[in-house]
């Protein structure tokens, strides 16, 4: 791992939101674990899909997404934490911008405490400008996002 991606790897996330799920952290962890099945709760991730099997550190997965305003741009992503069943950490590393992003399962009282931080990284010009606008576009899509999980695991699937 290169001193930039380790660094990356350390640093805090800048914006993190969660939410309540009354369901196991095992039953959680199957369901956004599964990259190919993202999209059921992140719709504006599509075609999501893996080019290295199994999922682990160095895995990279595929799929195009029409956050804010860009129409639909290809990413493709590398995980750089893989700790099932709590969480999994994983960076843009091709497409429009550099993104870093996070996603976790801690167990709580009669459920599950899911959450997920992200961060638009990089020193580019485009990086640094989208960085402040994004933020709030991103925690407004997240939410939703989050909502969105709830309700299909409330719904058992």
């Amino acid at each position: 791992m290169s001193r930039d991606n380790r660094s990356r790897a350390k640093r805090p996330l800048n914006e993190k939101l969660g939410v309540f799920v009354e369901r196991t952290p095992a039953e959680v962890w199957a369901f956004v674990s599964d990259i190919t099945q993202m999209s059921a709760w992140r719709p504006r991730l599509q075609d999501m899909r893996w080019l290295d099997e199994p999922a682990r550190v160095g895995s990279r997965f595929e799929g195009a997404s029409t956050f804010a305003l860009w129409r639909k741009v290809r990413l493709v992503c590398r995980i750089t934490q893989w700790e099932p069943p709590t969480h999994f950490r994983y960076e843009v590393i091709e497409g429009p911008i550099r993104a870093d992003a996070l996603w976790g399962v801690c167990p709580e009282s009669d459920g599950s405490w899911f959450f997920g931080a992200g961060d638009i990284v990089g020193k580019s010009l485009p990086s640094r400008v989208l960085r402040p606008l994004a933020a709030p576009l991103f925690a407004r899509e997240t939410r939703s996002e989050l909502r969105r999980l709830k309700e299909i695991l409330a719904g058992g699937r």
